[in-house]
């Protein structure tokens, strides 16, 4: 049973000294993630901070104060360890970095405004490889590719997972040794273009896969891989709404969604109409007829934006999300798109032809 909702900012200095641990205060948080790379960001609103905490969080040296927001909801089997340590209970949402912070005064309260990048894209973009401490700076004569890319993800403790990579590109060993002097993701691009391949990265593990494959196959490697995230009816925040290939729907608060997992909604979307809780936005105009909308929904959609936010002292304690079918880029890559579209659109082709949803 979940009961109290909970909400804490941590700030401390990159030396380790925490300057705020506050739970009492009005917080106001929105953390956006997507899928890709450099799109995450959160804002945390505090009110009526003490002077002197409102000045310590408006440092102007970036990269000086790190930050750590817990919300969620607290089990009431768990009081004890609740009442003793709040974020022993409370999920993470997002760890990361002040970027800016800005107070100002709202009628008679006082507001602090605290803008921050996850600690995920801090270390892909802004660590170099030749600082002190990385472990992984150079390869030598006949490094395998594989091992490069592995390399590089386990220097920020992720992994790399492969979609279409054929065997002799991985086992590819490169004739002289390279130093990396880069950032991590201006290496992995230089790795990825030299073989003809692309990646993207999820709050878990990267992707690589061939640019002429679109990324169609990752959906299936996602599933095999990643957690799938059952929707239920008690689970909804207002009705779901399709769209042609992707759905959106609101949820109560789950700071465990991230991008690059699956949604599996049979739950909610069985054809006896007492269990169908998804809008198809009937009544409205559309470009598109709703029933089109409706036979091309599919059981599984991969999460590719998400958004977790709300407030301690409003009624606003959600996650909205954008699933989409296929996460496909050329339209047309694989068979599962093309019996979706055969289905969807009454479309007959031939194949290894791509339909074009257009003509």
């Amino acid at each position: 049973m979940v009961w109290k909702r909970q909400v804490s900012v941590i700030v401390s200095t990159n030396d380790g000294k925490t300057i705020l641990n506050t739970t009492n205060h009005r917080i106001d948080f929105e953390y956006y993630s997507t899928l890709g790379f450099g799109g995450d960001y959160g804002t945390v609103t505090i009110y009526n901070l003490s002077e002197n905490e409102s000045d310590a969080l408006q440092s102007r040296e970036f990269g000086y104060l790190s930050i750590q927001l817990n919300a969620g909801y607290v089990d009431s089997t768990d009081l004890e360890n609740y009442q003793k340590n709040i974020n022993s209970v409370t999920p993470l949402v997002f760890d990361g970095t002040i970027t800016n912070a800005v107070a100002s005064k709202e009628g008679t309260e006082g507001v602090t405004r605290i803008h921050c990048t996850p600690l995920q894209v801090l270390q892909w973009s802004k660590m170099s490889l030749t600082l002190p401490g990385v472990g992984f700076t150079r390869f030598d004569k006949d490094t395998t590719l594989s091992f490069a890319l592995a390399g590089l993800a386990a220097t920020v403790g992720m992994t790399v997972k492969y979609s279409g990579v054929p065997d002799e590109v991985l086992n590819y060993k490169f004739t002289k040794g390279r130093v990396l002097n880069s950032t991590l993701v201006d290496e992995l691009t230089h790795l990825c273009n030299e073989f003809n391949l692309s990646f993207y990265i999820t709050p878990a593990f990267v992707i690589i896969y061939p640019k002429q494959f679109g990324s169609v196959d990752t959906t299936q490697l996602i599933e095999d891989t990643s957690k799938v995230i059952k929707v239920t009816p008690g689970m909804l925040q207002g009705d779901p709404v399709a769209t042609v290939s992707s759905i959106e729907m609101s949820l109560l608060l789950n700071t465990s969604i991230m991008p690059g997992m699956m949604l599996d909604t049979t739950g909610i979307n069985k054809e006896d109409s007492k269990y169908n809780y998804i809008n198809f936005n009937e009544g409205y105009k559309n470009s598109i007829d709703s029933t089109i909308i409706q036979t091309g929904l599919s059981d599984l959609y991969q999460v590719e934006t998400v958004v977790h936010f709300g407030s301690t002292h409003t009624n606003t304690y959600k996650t909205d999300l954008v699933g989409r079918f296929g996460v496909d880029t050329t339209i047309g890559g694989n068979n599962h798109w093309r019996d979706w579209c055969a289905k969807t659109y009454g479309m007959e082709f031939n194949q290894g032809q791509s339909p074009s949803l257009w003509d």
